[in-house]
Order: C-alpha cells, then sequence, then structure tokens
C-alpha cells in the first residue's frame, strides 16, 4: 500500500479541479455566443497564469521560499504554456468560421428544400464545441509544476532520496508508472515528474513521490 496521499498534494488537485472547472465555464461562454475569441483567449491566458503560480507556490513552500530563478522558471514555462495557447486559439478561430459558414448554408439547404438529412447532419457539425474538451488538459498540466517545485523544495531541505507511488484511486495504470514504482528509493532528481508527460499516462498521472533523508526521515 502507498502511503497516504501528502496533504498539500491533495489542495495541489484541488486547485487543478477548481481550473479545470472555470476553463470550462469559459468555453461555455464562447459555445453560447457569451463572449468574443479575443476574450476568451485573455480570460485563458489569465487563468493559466495564475494556476501555473499557485502550483510551483504549493510545491515549493510558499511565496518566501520563491528566489529569481525560481520566478523565472514559471516564466519560462509559461512562455511555452502560451505557445500551444496560440495554436490552440489558432484552431478555434478557424472551427468557429467554419461553424458560421456551415450555419449558413444550411439555412440556404433548408429554404431551398434540397438539403439531404446526410448534409444536415455533416453542416450541423461543432467545430468549436469538439475542441473545447482540450480546455481541462492545460489544467492538468499544472500539476507537474507542483511536483517539480515539491522536488526543488526537499532537495534543498537536505532530502537525497526519492520514490514513486501510485495511485491507489485507479485500477488500471499505464505501464510506466508501476515499473518507477518498482524501481523504490533512488538518488533524489532520478525520476520523471508525475504528470510532465515522460509516463504513458502523460500529463493525467495522478501519483506522485515521497522523499527521504540519509537518517531514514520520509517527507510527510
Amino acid at each position: 500500500m502507498p502511503p497516504e496521499r501528502p496533504d498539500k498534494k491533495k489542495i495541489s488537485e484541488a486547485s487543478v479541479i477548481a481550473a479545470q472547472n472555470a476553463l470550462e465555464a469559459l468555453g461555455q461562454q464562447l459555445l453560447d455566443g457569451d463572449i468574443s475569441i479575443s476574450d476568451f483567449e485573455a480570460s485563458f491566458k489569465t487563468e493559466m497564469k495564475a494556476e501555473y503560480i499557485r502550483q510551483y507556490l504549493f510545491g515549493i513552500g510558499g511565496a518566501a521560499k520563491m528566489t529569481a530563478d525560481d520566478w523565472q522558471t514559471v516564466a519560462d514555462d509559461l512562455e511555452e504554456q502560451y505557445k500551444f495557447a496560440d495554436d490552440y486559439i489558432d484552431e478555434l478561430e478557424a472551427a468557429q468560421k467554419k461553424d458560421e459558414d456551415n450555419h449558413a448554408m444550411l439555412l440556404l439547404l433548408v429554404a431551398s428544400g434540397d438539403a439531404t438529412e446526410e448534409q444536415i447532419q455533416e453542416l450541423k457539425g461543432d467545430g468549436v464545441g469538439s475542441l473545447l474538451w482540450r480546455l481541462g488538459l492545460y489544467a492538468v498540466s499544472a500539476g507537474a509544476v507542483y511536483e517539480f517545485a515539491n522536488g526543488l523544495f526537499h532537495d534543498a531541505e537536505g532530502y537525497t532520496e526519492e520514490r514513486w507511488n501510485l495511485d491507489d484511486g485507479i485500477d488500471d495504470h499505464c505501464e510506466t508508472c508501476p515499473e518507477l514504482a518498482a524501481r523504490g528509493w533512488v538518488e533524489i532528481g532520478t525520476l520523471p515528474e508525475p504528470g510532465d508527460g515522460h509516463t504513458e499516462c502523460r500529463n493525467n498521472c495522478h501519483c506522485w513521490k515521497t522523499y527521504r533523508k540519509e537518517d531514514g526521515t520520509e517527507s510527510e
């Protein structure tokens, strides 16, 4: 049996869920036509920035522990995520234009009485809606930021070893995570960070790491 999930890991996961909910609500506003693409983009990036900072603070132990290097790391991570976000916005804009064109064509076909059922179903294709499911993945990716900062915190506190813990709430793990857990205690910095994409479950990983000092003291 793995050790109990650390309290700050639970806080990290609760924050990710809250960010997912916020992004999904934002996506629904876009789908309903209540906000523009530009407003969506601004709010989307603001939520991403806030969540990445929160996750780093959870892992490192609070704002008092942050150094200039830590803030630069957060900035670099966000710069990389913004590149993905820009590509995503481009896809949304293209899908929105396609939806608008399809809607106009559907109205013409229905008015003419020449629309077949197959044409109607094809033109009803929801391009924007089919992309919005990806929003939650951006929030999930922030969990790896917590794990990275948590490793830095324990390294600075004198912990020398780390161990991979499987999430006991999952019945079917990917092949990578059990292999990492089977390695037991290894030198700190040896293992990847849960959720950083190095396991088959990628950003959806819910495992976590425990740390140990030379005298046997384990992290809580």
